[in-house]
């Protein structure tokens, strides 16, 4: 899979498709070929997470606990705007 730059393996079983098979799979199975693998793939999850982009408003919502990328406080509260508007 390294040297191939192969990533998924699809999983048949009587000629039919049930899932993929992952670098992460086999990590699971064998944690050891984690160096090797890391010479060969460039890890690129990080670039596919929220983190990578800074919400100045982000928070968990004080009354029903989503996550809301504009929170308003309300008497000391930070709240989605569906709690702003029952406290109102």
């Amino acid at each position: 899979m390294r040297d191939s730059n192969i990533r998924h393996l699809p999983v048949v079983e009587n000629g039919k498709m049930v899932g993929l098979l992952t670098l992460k799979d086999v990590l699971k199975i064998e944690p050891s070929l984690f160096e090797l693998l890391v010479e060969k793939f460039e890890l690129r999850e990080e670039t596919r997470k929220p983190i990578d982009r800074v919400i100045s408003r982000e928070a968990i919502c004080q009354g029903c606990g989503a996550y809301v990328e504009n929170v308003t406080k309300v008497k000391g509260s930070l709240l989605c705007e569906r709690c702003a508007a029952e406290q109102a």
